[in-house]
């Protein structure tokens, strides 16, 4: 059910999402090949958790999904970012300041040196990506990176942000239609590029002797800098399931959405992966959201209150869980001896309380004041 302020359901799938991250973050992320060395005390034993990093992919699909409803209910360019600012700003503000503060009072042996910059503080509150930024010369002193190692897909959904906005206030009518046309234009050039004027597999039919720089270039500005094509795919997922959950339009929606799923997979050529784990868990993503749109009822199971509580919370979690979850991990398993591998599930639980909090007594009262002073 979509009701005025909150799309039912999609909290639980956020739920669903962040405790993926989490397990992923907590046991398979910080051991090799992922990382140089392991920083769990209980080192490898439990790398359950390898495909947890997707829930970052299932937050993207829901997003694009809550955007296009928060299009629908938005009058204007302008206050569609106030609310968008709103929503991303306080929380990260506020996480921000924390992470800082505890890598200033804990991380002794410097674990992740790039939590300790107020350089890098400051700079992730502007939520750019730190290749653009050191691409385009504006920083010339030092390394430059994120705050927390999970700020990155922040940048994707900025990208999105103001693709969504730009396509829908152009053309509101036509914007689910304007979306998947601006998706296949995209990945077409894209294509066109990498396989056909260079392929990647050193066999160009066409004999073209493409400045291998410039390629490199190209990759750079494509998949680094503004990297939206990387991830597009599952925005406009979101988008068409908005439609199809929304809209009578289904048979149209659902050609669009199937056109979409078979470009992809021919242009990034997804099925000929030897690992075919990432893809089912995409078909379950899709499935999934299918079914919401068709039999909500099934999910009903997981409308309980706790679970939809924390969903919501879901954001701040999110900021706050990768860096200081694993330097607290670091230094202080091994308190519980043998039952070391427990610690992260206790700490996911302590995570929760702290973003329930965070969001009640933070997030929700100043969006609520900024939105009064801010949003006419």
């Amino acid at each position: 059910m979509i009701n005025e302020n909150r799309i039912d359901i999609l909290d639980s799938f956020r739920f669903i999402a962040i405790i993926s991250v989490m397990l992923f973050h907590y046991y398979s992320r910080y051991i090799p090949p992922l990382n140089k060395e392991i920083l769990y005390p209980y080192g490898n034993s439990y790398d359950y958790f390898n495909y947890g990093y997707l829930g970052v992919q299932f937050f993207f699909i829901i997003s694009g999904f809550v955007i296009a409803f928060t299009l629908t209910k938005t009058t204007s360019f302008p206050e569609f970012w106030k609310k968008r600012i709103i929503r991303l700003f306080p929380a990260m503000l506020f996480c921000s300041i924390v992470t800082f503060l505890v890598f200033f009072a804990l991380d002794n042996h410097n674990l992740f040196s790039e939590s300790h910059s107020l350089k890098n503080f400051i700079f992730s509150l502007t939520f750019i990506s730190p290749d653009l930024v050191k691409e385009i010369g504006v920083v010339k002193f030092g390394k430059l990176d994120y705050l927390n190692g999970s700020y990155w897909s922040l940048w994707p959904e900025i990208q999105f942000y103001l693709v969504a906005s730009c396509i829908y206030f152009v053309n509101k009518k036509h914007f689910v239609f304007n979306m998947v046309f601006f998706t296949l234009i995209m990945w077409f050039v894209n294509y066109i590029v990498m396989r056909v004027l260079w392929n990647v597999q050193t066999t160009n039919k066409f004999h073209l002797n493409l400045d291998s720089n410039s390629i490199v270039i190209y990759r750079k500005w494509t998949e680094d800098i503004f990297n939206y094509i990387n991830y597009s795919f599952y925005f406009i997922l979101g988008v068409l399931f908005f439609q199809l959950h929304s809209n009578g339009r289904k048979i149209i929606t659902l050609i669009l959405l199937s056109l979409l799923i078979a470009v992809r997979f021919y242009f990034y050529d997804e099925l000929s992966s030897k690992d075919f784990t990432p893809v089912y868990i995409l078909g379950l993503m899709i499935i999934v959201f299918i079914c919401f749109s068709y039999f909500p009822g099934l999910f009903k199971f997981l409308s309980g209150q706790l679970i939809t509580k924390i969903g919501v919370a879901s954001y701040s979690l999110y900021l706050i869980h990768e860096y200081i979850g694993v330097l607290l991990i670091n230094r202080y398993a091994s308190i519980l001896g043998k039952f070391n591998f427990l610690f992260p599930v206790l700490l996911i639980i302590a995570m929760i309380i702290f973003s329930l909090l965070l969001y009640r007594y933070v997030e929700k009262p100043i969006g609520i004041y900024l939105k009064k002073m801010i949003i006419k």
